[in-house]
């Protein structure tokens, strides 16, 4: 930053000119003396401010600036309050790739396997009527970005550790809003109402006749989401297959819909 870099260098004058009056006061040519030390004073300063002061205060005001624009978006403010294990450890992986060179966005991108691994954990405990409107959202996000193409879509789905992800581009302004203000739902009900996990028993009764329905459409169905994560996968059948098995179970009510998401989600646990 070029503003922390004038302020070193405002310091460092300061700092040379206090020196040189002390080791000059009682030299005879006072003025020619001054003028040298001083310059030679400042120099030497600077040289090892830049090399052991500046890297560590643009450090630091990269780390403020960049959690300030993380804390605009309401999602990562409800982490934040919610579960700050997980937001430390977003913030660490934010500071360690703004040291590394890369730019805000990459930076952003980066973590988002963070928050898959905290949506996959909050979503088995969160409310059904949550659970079921951040799920229509994500059914919208995977309809935009399987129109860009198949490899994005299934990165979303399957992201890979360490894998810079920047959802944005490809999706629109409105639904990212919806996603953020779902995903806040999402975090907070299972916070401050937890539910317990549906078993099996409690949602056979609805999903059976879904599966019955999709089955009898798309015969492979079970066995290519069964084998998503396999070596040479038809990536964009796992997506269109994931976008149809969503959109059917949420055509059930919400509290239904929810549940049955909810204990799908909870298998990974």
């Amino acid at each position: 930053m070029l503003w922390i870099n004038i302020a070193v260098g405002a310091v460092c004058g300061a700092v040379a000119g206090g020196l040189v009056y002390v080791f000059t006061r009682k030299s005879k040519d006072k003025k020619q003396n001054h003028s040298v030390i001083t310059g030679i004073t400042i120099a030497v300063l600077f040289a090892l401010s830049n090399q052991f002061i500046t890297p560590h205060i643009n450090n630091y005001y990269n780390s403020t600036h960049l959690e300030d624009a993380l804390l605009k978006s309401p999602a990562y403010s409800a982490i934040k309050q919610y579960d700050p294990t997980i937001y430390n450890k977003i913030l660490n992986q934010l500071d360690l790739a703004t040291k590394e060179g890369k730019n805000q966005d990459e930076a952003v991108a980066l973590v988002h396997t963070s928050i898959v691994a905290l949506i996959q954990k909050r979503i088995p405990s969160a409310s059904d009527e949550a659970v079921a409107t951040y799920m229509k959202v994500m059914v919208q996000e995977l309809t935009e970005l399987q129109k860009t193409g198949d490899e994005l879509c299934y990165s979303f789905l399957f992201p890979q550790r360490g894998e810079a992800f920047d959802m944005s581009k490809y999706i629109s302004t409105s639904t990212s809003q919806a996603d953020q203000k779902a995903l806040v739902e999402v975090i907070k009900s299972s916070s401050v109402a937890p539910q317990s996990t549906p078993t099996e028993r409690d949602i056979l009764p609805l999903l059976q006749p879904v599966l019955i329905e999709l089955i009898g459409k798309y015969a492979d169905i079970v066995s290519i989401l069964e084998n998503a994560e396999a070596p040479g996968v038809d990536k964009a059948k796992v997506c269109g297959m994931t976008i149809v098995l969503y959109d059917r179970v949420l055509q059930l009510p919400p509290s239904q819909g929810g549940k049955v998401i909810r204990f799908m989600f909870g298998q990974n646990q």
